[in-house]
């Protein structure tokens, strides 16, 4: 008499299509996350945050100049507390604003915004005073 438990065992399918294609795909998967890792590893460079700013179109409403900021990092440390000072000179007067993003990654870009009072409804002259951040 034969054991029927061990002829039912000899006779499990193998794997179908379906998960050969699906096995298939996350080996591929795992050596491309492999492959920019150790790319990413191999051109680390550690150089200093290198910030940047840039001021955007100024749009006047109500008596009030909006000026969009936007700073990018271009090095490969992270910058904190970066602060900006952006200047505004008009009708011989300088105007003065300061305001802090918390946080800018590596590569990154973070925008912000400025306004000051503008009677005159000119923008006026307008420029990047400062700019200072810390290392975390």
């Amino acid at each position: 008499m034969k054991d029927r438990t061990r002829e039912s065992a000899d006779q499990t399918p193998g794997k179908n299509l379906l998960e050969w294609t699906v096995f298939a795909v996350s080996c591929l998967l795992l050596l491309a996350i492999l492959i920019v890792l150790t790319v990413e590893a191999a051109t680390w460079r550690d150089s200093p945050a290198k910030l940047a700013t840039k001021l955007g179109i100024p749009d006047i409403k109500n008596s009030i100049l909006l000026l969009p900021v936007e700073v990018s990092n271009d090095g490969d440390r992270v910058a904190a507390e970066v602060q900006i000072e952006i200047v505004r000179r008009s009708g011989g007067g300088e105007q003065r604003a300061l305001f802090t993003v918390d946080f800018v990654p590596r590569h990154g870009t973070r925008r912000g915004q400025v306004s000051f009072p503008a009677e005159d409804g000119q923008p006026g002259d307008l420029k990047v005073g400062s700019v200072g951040y810390r290392e975390p």
